[in-house]
């Protein structure tokens, strides 16, 4: 028999809050050096808004199934 283990509820909180920083920084690099121009990069129309929910993020990223299961 295989038994795979199941990673622990904490791993993926862990792999989020790493994966945030790591995102978070390579913004803070991109971002511009202008303060006027940062705001006019956030209020570009066309961008995209931010997940409502955690599992609506993990679609985003690709970890979970868009498709809805039926019972």
């Amino acid at each position: 028999m295989n038994h795979t283990k199941l990673p622990a509820p904490m791993d993926i909180t862990q792999y989020l809050q790493t994966e945030g920083r790591r995102i978070a920084a390579e913004l803070g690099r991109r971002r511009p050096r202008d303060n006027s121009a940062a705001q006019q990069q956030c209020a570009a129309p066309g961008t995209q808004t931010p997940p409502r929910s955690l599992n609506e993020t993990l679609q985003r990223m690709g970890v979970i199934s868009t498709h809805k299961r039926r019972l």
